[in-house]
């Protein structure tokens, strides 16, 4: 196969992809990610139309003001939070945002599939709990998932907290005191 070739290839690869992540396709993604398994290429193309996919997901939800700071600034992270603990589809979003290039194409395969995934996870202490509800609920997820989805679930809630106002309010300089009239 020609260089031509192979980027068309690729090209073809990573549209079917996308249309796949669109549509919400987890069976398709789950085959394009066992092909990729074979092809480190392929996973770069992936991993690009997985953050494209998903930066614009973001943007398409958000008011014209916070539309207008990521085009202004791109690194910027703007962050809307649900009611309630964090879902599956929360978690896996933050860790493909976050750590995709540290992941396989295992794991992007096994994350991929819980993307739209509405399901909250409970309050678990601990990564040896969280595997095994898990497994119980997925199957075994392979090498580093469990551990990136920890992580994602504390910076999840982390940041939750930090957005509540009665925290936002407590981190606000005080104001100085009126000097006290002289007449």
């Amino acid at each position: 196969m020609t260089h031509r070739q192979r980027q068309a290839w690729l090209d073809r690869l990573a549209l079917g992809y996308q249309e796949a992540l669109e549509r919400g396709d987890d069976e398709l993604q789950a085959k394009l990610w066992e092909l990729a398994l074979e092809h480190p290429d392929l996973v770069a193309a992936f991993e690009d139309v997985q953050e494209a996919v998903l930066k614009s997901q973001r943007l398409g939800q958000t008011s014209g003001v916070a539309r207008s700071v990521a085009c202004a600034m791109p690194s910027a992270r703007i962050e809307h939070f649900a009611e309630g603990p964090p879902t599956l589809g929360e978690i896996a979003a933050e860790i493909l945002n976050t750590s995709a290039g540290k992941l396989d194409a295992e794991g992007h395969r096994w994350l991929s599939q819980l993307h739209d995934n509405p399901l909250p996870v409970p309050e678990l202490k601990g990564l040896s709990k969280l595997r095994n509800w898990l497994e119980t609920q997925f199957g075994s997820p392979p090498p580093r998932v469990a551990e990136a989805c920890q992580t994602a679930l504390q910076d999840l809630r982390i940041r939750r907290r930090a957005a509540d106002p009665e925290y936002q309010l407590a981190a606000r300089k005080a104001k100085p005191p009126r000097p006290e009239s002289t007449e």
